[in-house]
């Protein structure tokens, strides 16, 4: 069992779900299930699982006072073999009855893991690796949010709590594919162990509680966390609907279960039955939004967050059918759009067409504005995302592929070749190609007859950009007739695109959808009426490059700037001094860069500004009124003493302006972690700390809607 590769799974920890964080992206209102959500799925015969190469039988004991961690492993292979190669954290030393050698460090990648090779004269299918150390990192940094993934934890185990990812090297990584897992935990009594499976076995001796979990299904990785829960379980179906909760959040526990099961509902009415024996979600002692096969980790902070029971929890259900049971294969991470598709954009969908279009419009927003620097790419080099860029990408723009495969076939076709990905593709590995076959065959296409779409979306970096050329308007007999131009202007080879041309006239709307193949497409349009103006793709369904008058600003804008200035009101009282800069520490990665307002003459870049009031060097939003009784903005109150209100603007092409302001230390402490999981807005109002008021500027027509008359 020679590694000549080291698999990514195994080298980028499971920052995400088995293959990816979620969106934390907050919601106006609670998820409902339409009529229309809900279809009568076609029936398929669904792949059994194959045998995994590999399985672990772990045994671990956990100190949290004085970090010491203990490990036995039996690996079970499928053949016997006389030699075995395995990455191990590099805080933990092993040991064996096989000869051990450690390999070559130059030979890795990631220096927080060894790798050990382990041999014998005769071919065994069973080999016992023991090792021990200590295991703790620092936990107090890590930050997570729609924008930010935040320093990486691998594996600690503190009397805060323990959390061990599947990438940290708690368990010998091999490069065997997809395992299974069978683990007994040795904690305190008091604590609790949960991960993947079913949790077979509970004892209590000498002070010590021994855990056995059973996770036969296969798996790239496991994840443990443990920490005093409190545990509340009621039965959905054949599925144990669980939460893991500290007991100061226990309270949150019935609406979490009554969220599980709503969203459980939503997926099997349209997908194939739940995976999993149970679905349990857990809370974490530092801030995460993590799925993993049965189960999601949320932040303390993140789960008393009051939108993602709403939105980011069924974006984790979703992830058991996308990437924890159908498995991300060669060829480009798919698992992260269709989740979002199948999540996030569903739920703005059951909301209102409203929300739908401006939930596509705010992601050509994030793509045009986080990739114009070259952080550009094709979908076929997505794994994971790390900042705002590869977020917008593997996120994003995988988002809208899926949804122009639903605009191509129809929903009904489209959720039936989903299906059909999961019935033919579960417990294995599938790709983008396998996506792109299913939508044909269920559309009756002949066979490859999306490749040329495929290539273009998958395997080649960028977006569309529109140009609406020349228009024309002239009597012809009866009837107006509109002559319009569209262009393709983007590098390279001319995309196939199927754009809405919207024609508005005084009998009302006519809607066109033109199929571009070329850099130029002229269409006509008749009609009695007499035409008022005409606008390109003004809902937003094709992927596109925004021009920068159809995008308002929104702290998206500002997160994006990875090097922004911060400026601090002079004469702030010291307590409301540091709370804007405890501000300033989190809202960036490392250390704070700070300037006066006499210094930004010549600053082109991103500037925040602290403090009590709008600052004398930008003029304030109209709609805010502040005096001794009350400030009022947006048309909403705020009391004294008992807000904090932010609002951005402009700085020029992909450079920003925010303020921040509170009347008290308190109020801003408040919103210090809340903040930056509202990128998608240009404004927002807290009181008491709890978000009251949030929305956009409004922006520009922009250049592809143009007046006729």
């Amino acid at each position: 069992m020679s590694i000549t590769r080291w698999s990514l799974v195994l080298l980028i920890p499971l920052l995400m779900s088995a293959c990816g964080a979620n969106d934390l992206t907050p919601a106006a209102d609670t998820v409902t299930i339409a009529d229309d959500a809900v279809t009568s799925p076609k029936p398929f015969v669904r792949a059994e699982p194959l045998p995994v190469p590999l399985k672990h039988r772990l045994e671990v004991k956990l100190d949290p006072v004085t970090h010491s961690f203990v490990g036995r492993d039996t690996l079970m292979l499928l053949a016997p073999v006389t030699s075995v190669e395995f990455l191990l954290n590099a805080a933990l030393t092993p040991k064996s009855a096989c000869r051990l050698e450690r390999m070559p460090d130059s030979d890795l990648p990631d220096q927080s893991l060894v790798g050990w090779r382990l041999e014998q004269d005769e071919p065994a299918a069973a080999w016992i690796v023991e090792y021990s150390g200590e295991l703790f990192q620092d936990v107090s940094r890590a930050v997570f949010s729609r924008e930010n993934v935040g320093a990486e934890i691998r594996a600690t185990v503190s009397e805060q709590g323990i959390y061990l990812a599947g990438g940290g090297g708690w368990y010998p990584l091999t490069e065997d594919g997809f395992v299974s897992f069978r683990v007994t935990t040795v904690m305190p009594v008091g604590w609790k162990s949960v991960t993947q499976g079913k949790r077979v076995h509970e004892s209590v001796e000498a002070g010590w509680t021994r855990w056995t979990w059973d996770a036969p299904l296969p798996s790239d990785g496991l994840n443990l966390v443990a920490a005093r829960f409190r545990v509340d379980t009621r039965m959905h179906g054949d599925t144990s609907v669980e939460t893991w909760f500290f007991p100061e959040d226990s309270t949150l526990a019935s609406d979490y279960l009554d969220a599980c099961e709503r969203f459980l509902d939503l997926y099997e009415s349209f997908l194939t039955p739940y995976p999993y024996p149970r679905f349990a979600v857990v809370e974490n002692f530092f801030s995460t939004g993590y799925g993993m096969p049965g189960w999601t980790l949320l932040g303390q902070r993140v789960l008393r967050l009051p939108f993602i029971k709403h939105i980011s929890l069924g974006h984790e259900i979703a992830h058991n059918w996308w990437g924890n049971s159908v498995f991300v294969g060669d060829g480009g991470n798919w698992c992260e759009g269709i989740t979002v598709y199948t999540a996030d954009y569903l739920y703005k969908e059951m909301q209102s067409a409203a929300a739908a279009t401006q939930y596509r419009k705010d992601l050509l927003k994030d793509y045009t504005r986080y990739t114009r620097a070259g952080g550009d790419f094709p979908l076929v080099e997505f794994v994971s995302r790390h900042n705002a860029a590869t977020r917008s990408v593997g996120y994003g723009k995988s988002m809208m592929v899926f949804h122009a495969l639903e605009e191509l076939v129809g929903r009904e076709t489209f959720r039936n070749a989903l299906r059909r990905v999961v019935a033919e593709r579960q417990w294995a590995d599938a790709s983008w190609t396998d996506f792109f076959r299913a939508v044909e065959t269920e559309a009756g296409m002949r066979s490859l007859a999306l490749e040329g779409e495929r290539k273009q979306w998958i395997e080649r970096a960028g977006a569309a950009a529109l140009e609406l050329g020349v228009t024309a308007v002239r009597r012809d007999g009866a009837e107006w007739l509109v002559e319009i131009e569209l262009k393709q202007v983007q590098p390279g080879e001319p995309l196939v695109l199927r754009v809405p041309v919207r024609l508005n006239t005084t009998g009302g709307v006519i809607e066109e959808t033109v199929v571009m193949n070329a850099a130029s497409h002229r269409l006509e349009l008749r009609t009695p009426n007499r035409p008022g103006s005409v606008s390109v793709d003004p809902d937003y369904h094709v992927f596109r490059r925004l021009y920068e008058e159809e995008m308002e600003s929104t702290l998206g804008l500002i997160l994006a700037d990875e090097a922004p200035v911060f400026v601090l009101e002079e004469g702030l009282a010291a307590d409301m001094a540091d709370a804007c800069r405890d501000f300033a520490a989190n809202w960036v990665e490392g250390d704070p860069v700070y300037s006066t307002a006499d210094e930004l003459v010549d600053f082109g870049g991103t500037v925040i500004w602290l403090g009590t009031r709008p600052p004398a060097f930008r003029p304030a939003p109209p709609e805010l009124h502040m005096n001794k009784l009350f400030t009022s903005f947006q048309g909403e109150r705020f009391d004294p003493g008992n807000y904090a209100l932010v609002y951005t603007g402009k700085r020029g092409v992909d450079r920003g302006f925010m303020a921040v302001l509170a009347d008290n230390a308190e109020q801003l402490a408040a919103i210090v972690s809340r903040t930056p999981h509202y990128g998608k807005y240009s404004y927002l109002g807290f009181a008491s700390g709890r978000n009251s008021l949030k929305g956009n500027w409004p922006a520009a027509a922009g250049p592809l809607i143009r007046r006729l008359d």
